[in-house]
């Protein structure tokens, strides 16, 4: 999904949910639900930063994210940014 910097938790939240996949986020074959919560503040806290940045930076990627369960938070794995 795309939105505009900076993006707010709810905004954050309907776009992690309305992803085809979403359903992964849920409790799937014994696996406990995702932190979606920790998702929606990495992207909140990233569009942030692109905001701040908006005049220099030219692209920011964040992959994988992993999610732990819900209340675990998540993990950049890896990122890259690319500053003008």
């Amino acid at each position: 999904r795309v939105a505009v910097a900076p993006v707010d938790r709810d905004g954050a939240r309907r776009m992690l949910l309305s992803l085809r996949g979403s359903r992964l986020f849920g409790a799937v074959r014994g696996r406990p639900a995702r932190d979606v919560e920790a998702a929606a503040d990495t992207i909140v806290r990233l569009s942030w930063l692109a905001a701040d940045l908006a005049d220099d930076l030219a692209e920011l990627d964040v992959n994988p994210l992993l999610l732990g369960a819900a209340g675990e938070g998540a993990l950049a794995v890896d990122a890259l940014a690319h500053l003008d």
